[in-house]
């Protein structure tokens, strides 16, 4: 069956993983909160979080959940089976957060280059990568 697939984990998880993006510092989702969703972004584990690390996560988000690959996440993609209702929620999360022109659905585009506020506050040098001395900040 496909779940045991790891590139098929269920996509609510991986939603929540990558929304750190677009929520402010003081937001709390119930899955974490964003200081700690913004740590799954360090792929390579080295305690700094870099720009390219979170537009890779988003792209990786946006892969998973563009189901139907028209290049748009919408009502139009659907969830694996068992999933169906938290891809639904993941969707319409996405959706709610990443539609910047408001056409009820978000392009590639739209949730790789979103702001990332809680990334903007962190970085305070600018250099383009959340230390963890910046991070440490943050908490």
């Amino acid at each position: 069956m496909a779940l045991s697939n790891p590139t098929r984990r269920p996509i609510a998880v991986l939603m929540v993983a990558g929304m750190f993006c677009a929520v402010p510092l003081s937001a709390h989702a119930q899955d974490g909160s964003p200081l700690e969703r913004i740590q799954e972004a360090d792929a390579n584990k080295d305690g700094d979080i870099s720009w390219e690390e979170v537009t890779a996560m988003r792209e990786d988000m946006f892969s998973r959940l563009d189901r139907n690959e028209d290049g748009f996440v919408d009502g139009d993609d659907r969830g694996p089976f068992g999933f169906r209702n938290r891809f639904k929620e993941a969707v319409a999360t996405v959706t709610e957060r990443f539609d910047a022109d408001g056409d009820e659905r978000v392009s590639r585009i739209e949730l790789v280059d979103a702001p990332a506020p809680i990334f903007e506050t962190g970085d305070v040098n600018g250099d383009g990568v959340l230390s963890a001395d910046e991070i440490a900040e943050l908490s």
